[in-house]
């Protein structure tokens, strides 16, 4: 995959995720999974721990409304 600056969103972040267990899991080394990817190597070790946490299940893996600060902009400001 190649980066262009662009963050993906939440969804395709979950799928990526999903898909380099799913080829761990088929046998794939954890490392070359993550590496054609194109995501740090060390997120994937952090996958497979809250996966094998929570009882093999994949939804630790899902997304979560992101925290933070809220907007201070008005819509109109933001258009």
């Amino acid at each position: 995959m190649k980066r262009d600056g662009r963050t993906p969103e939440q969804a395709t972040l979950e799928e990526f995720r999903l898909l380099a267990l799913r080829r761990v899991r088929e046998g794939e080394s954890p490392s070359e999974a993550i590496k054609s990817l194109g995501m740090s190597r060390t997120s994937i070790y952090r996958w497979l721990k809250a996966v094998s946490g929570r009882g093999k299940r994949a939804h630790a893996l899902a997304s979560r409304p992101a925290t933070g600060r809220t907007c201070k902009l008005t819509p109109t400001q933001q258009a």
